[in-house]
């Protein structure tokens, strides 16, 4: 009998040993599955910060050089000479600035991308396949002829490069696939989401008018153009003046109050450590008007600005944004890919030009000295990482729906228009709507930007 139970406690023993010994192993597993989640993460989200400040610094060095020209342009045409030797000398000048617009893009990728591979962060699935596709679309109006098989040539170089070397490891996003101003629910994702999800709400909120009148494919429309300027572009333009129309132009200092372009330029020669301009000449020794008025590279106003996403608390900000920081422009946003883990990162350059803000003089001037990392939602707007699925829909399926009405095989977003297509579908949703959408819809944000206020909500 005691024998009996000696043995009943050894076996409460062993199975006592047996499940600490369990619960220390999944401790174990647990432990090495967290710090392997938290490394991961961690060599994604710096591999990714290091290339998009990789990106963003190139770009201000592109700006300070293109500054730099202007600069030099001013202080050529502010000395005496033959009026033949400075027309040649600032189409020189002009043509410098031109390429200098056109080859920082390809240089701020090919910098994202070095960094990209120091850090060892994994090849983009079909991201070349993409960035080739963009090349023969892209657009370049306001360059020189010719710019556009100068910039595929350079993105040739970089693709067998990146081929070379194991793939593209990151996916410029500024830019890329931004739309134009005209909206389609064929390129908004959200429209599929709520598909498949069979979210009515989104549609009570964005689409409902759309969902009652949709009859067949040629409802949607023609697809929206895209944005195909050089991504981390620089957003310059040029502007057509005259040496003394530069020295009347009048700009605002940081307070709002007028102030003349030309005392500005001598501020950002003596900031810059260069030879000031020389003195107005009298005018008896002025060159002729065909020789002054040359071409200046400006910010473009469309596009460099007031910061709006960080005005208004529109974005979390500890303390007040300095006034000389207040600008919007020159965003260097990238996608990265890690053992599975994804990371989106935003930098722009900052600087300032005699203690001013280096954009408030219209005029490109140089000041760049410094670049950080930014939010993501104060970049371009509608940014989202490297999805070669929903690429593969918008750039190749898309085209093919609209024109002959086929959907691909294996696309999740075919497969929620094959499903958006059915009657039934849309009367189900009709019917749920118009008995519930009123009382069970509700909205947690104010309207946001989209067909009929795209907001959040609840329901």
């Amino acid at each position: 009998m005691k024998s009996s139970r000696v043995r009943a406690q050894s076996g409460q023993t062993i199975l006592l040993i047996l499940a600490l010994l369990l619960v220390f192993i999944a401790m174990l597993t647990w432990i090495f599955g967290v710090n392997r989640y938290v490394t991961r993460k961690l060599r994604v989200q710096d591999g990714g910060d290091a290339a998009a400040l990789a990106a963003a610094r190139t770009q201000a060095s592109g700006l300070n050089l293109v500054g730099e020209l202007n600069l030099i342009q001013a202080y050529m045409l502010s000395t005496y000479g033959e009026s033949s030797e400075l027309l040649a000398a600032t189409q020189t000048l002009e043509a410098l600035q031109e390429r200098l617009r056109l080859t920082t893009p390809m240089q701020a990728l090919v910098s994202a991308q070095l960094l990209a591979e120091k850090n060892n962060l994994d090849a983009l699935p079909m991201a070349d396949v993409f960035l080739e596709e963009f090349g023969e679309k892209i657009i370049l109006d306001s360059y020189y002829e010719g710019a556009e098989e100068d910039f595929r040539q350079m993105m040739d170089a970089f693709l067998r490069h990146a081929r070379q070397n194991g793939g593209m490891r990151v996916f410029p996003l500024a830019g890329f696939y931004s739309q134009s101003s005209f909206y389609s629910y064929l390129t908004d994702q959200d429209f599929y989401e709520a598909i498949l999800a069979n979210d009515w709400c989104w549609f009570w909120f964005n689409a409902y008018p759309f969902l009652q009148r949709y009859s067949s494919r040629k409802d949607f429309g023609s697809l929206p153009d895209f944005d195909m300027r050089p991504f981390f572009d620089l957003r310059l333009t040029t502007q057509i003046y005259s040496l003394d129309e530069v020295r009347f132009l009048t700009t605002a200092d940081t307070m709002g109050r007028p102030q003349r372009l030309y005392p500005r330029m001598q501020g950002a020669l003596d900031a810059l450590g260069h030879p000031r301009i020389l003195a107005h000449r009298p005018a008896d020794e002025r060159l002729t008007q065909d020789v002054v008025a040359v071409r200046w590279t400006t910010y473009d106003p469309g596009y460099w600005g007031e910061w709006e996403a960080m005005q208004d608390n529109n974005l979390p900000l500890e303390g007040t944004l300095k006034e000389k920081y207040n600008y919007a422009g020159c965003n260097a946003a990238v996608s990265v890919t890690k053992d599975g883990a994804t990371w989106i990162a935003a930098a722009k350059p900052f600087g300032d030009l005699d203690d001013e803000n280096p954009i408030s003089t219209n005029f490109v001037l140089g000041g760049f000295e410094d670049v950080r990392l930014i939010p993501v939602d104060a970049a371009d707007k509608g940014i989202r990482g490297f999805d070669y699925m929903w690429l593969s829909h918008v750039y190749f399926h898309l085209p093919e729906y609209l024109a002959h009405g086929w959907h691909m095989d294996g696309c999740r977003y075919c497969n929620a228009l094959q499903k958006w297509e059915r009657p039934s579908f849309r009367a189900t949703a009709i019917e749920w709507l118009s008995a519930n959408g009123r009382r069970s819809c509700r909205r947690k944000v104010p309207p946001g930007p989209g067909p009929s206020g795209g907001a959040s909500y609840a329901h």
